[in-house]
């Protein structure tokens, strides 16, 4: 044999270091494959071709909605959105053909859209809109191929629940410190209160990221979510540096391990934490500071809670940034520890709080006035001045950092 054939032979049959691609052009679109050897990459192309092939001749009005679904996502979406995105399609999409998925193409109707956007009145807006956005792609796509007249062109919205993430009560706060002291989430709970790093950056910090010499927490790179991808943050403003607190660095020097390993590892493997194992982490540390506060439970299962049902991760770093406008940060410094790219999303925040002082000041005034009829100059002064720093700061807003 010779030796131009046998490398010929060795590029076929061995395994690559990394994955063979193979990509081919259907009816106008690109497509991929990927295998360990180039044979495999070769048979899995024929496949995906004959698969497509038997697809667009069936594609016609008599399919059904969900075979339509799988072939539209497929074709449109899966090589041109991120991972989370086509997973977030896929889940409505199931959503669409538990309800009419054995419907054929040219027998759904506006109504029963409209009907099926209708049943999720009531949840959040976020699932709402993305249930409208996927059943406006699927059929939008099936019309834009001249298969059938959009149904889907005019389905409306139903009322939703808009839900605004809040910063933890004084209560609350009292309520995560005593179950973080006992709980394997401690470290990962007080870090976000502390520092009001997001989800994906705790996820991927490594201790090489945390200068205990100098109390910093070096934020420069985060977890995608739903993936295990760790890369750059979503916008140049998430890189930053984050001043450790006192409490924060008692907590973490201790448990410091080697430069390139997480912070924040599962506690029966030592691996990193994906986007799913962090959310169980965040709801058994739930249930934990839950039952600590004096919950009910029956046959281990929680029957009356003490905690708000609208508690989530991002709780922790709202109150971070409220706890920044109560120590008398400026909002431009507060817009770069929290690493917005916009001073509009901090302004919403410290808007927020300083609505409450202001009930506060207006209280304060109508006190003093009940109980002698006039103002001291100098605290009739001082409570101006707080009203004052108030529209200031709504106004802040809009101003260009």
């Amino acid at each position: 044999m010779s030796s131009d054939v046998k490398r010929t032979r060795d590029a076929i049959d061995k395994p690559a270091g990394r994955a063979l691609r193979k990509t081919f052009t259907f009816e106008g679109r690109r497509y991929e494959v990927t295998g360990r050897t180039m044979e495999e990459a070769i048979e899995k192309m024929i496949a995906l071709k004959d698969q497509l092939a038997n697809f667009s001749n069936k594609v016609d009005s008599n399919m059904e909605v969900k075979n339509w679904t799988v072939f539209c996502l497929e074709t449109y979406k899966k090589k041109k959105v991120s991972k989370k995105t086509y997973k977030s399609y896929v889940r409505y999409a199931t959503i669409i053909n538990d309800e009419i998925g054995s419907l054929k193409l040219r027998e759904v109707q506006k109504i029963h859209l409209q009907n099926l956007v209708n049943s999720a009145e009531g949840k959040s807006k976020s699932y709402v809109t993305k249930l409208r956005m996927t059943i406006r792609l699927i059929f939008g796509e099936a019309a834009e191929g001249a298969i059938i007249n959009n149904p889907a062109a005019k389905i409306g919205m139903p009322a939703y629940t808009e839900r605004k993430r809040r910063s933890l009560t004084p209560e609350e706060i009292n309520i995560f410190k005593a179950a973080a002291d006992k709980h394997y989430a401690g470290p990962w709970i007080l870090t976000s209160l502390y520092s009001g790093i997001r989800p994906g950056e705790a996820r991927s910090l490594n201790w090489a990221h945390i200068d205990f010499k100098k109390r910093e927490i070096n934020v420069e790179c985060a977890m995608k979510a739903g993936t295990t991808d760790i890369g750059e943050p979503k916008t140049k403003a998430g890189v930053r540096i984050v001043p450790m607190r006192n409490e924060l660095y008692d907590i973490l020097y201790p448990l410091r391990g080697l430069p390139y390993m997480p912070v924040f590892a599962k506690p029966l493997s030592g691996k990193r934490h994906r986007e799913e194992s962090m959310q169980r982490m965040w709801k058994s540390f739930l249930r934990a500071a839950d039952i600590m506060n004096g919950a009910k439970v029956y046959r281990n299962k929680i029957t009356t809670s003490t905690l708000a049902d609208d508690l989530v991760p991002y709780c922790l770093r709202h109150t971070f940034c409220t706890d920044l406008q109560k120590a008398g940060v400026s909002i431009n410094a507060a817009k770069y520890l929290m690493g917005h790219a916009d001073i509009s999303t901090t302004a919403n925040i410290y808007t927020h709080m300083t609505e409450e002082q202001l009930d506060d000041v207006a209280k304060r005034i109508n006190k003093t006035v009940a109980a002698t009829d006039f103002l001291d100059g100098d605290e009739l002064i001082k409570l101006l001045k707080e009203a004052a720093d108030f529209i200031n700061l709504r106004n802040s807003g809009r101003e260009t950092v």
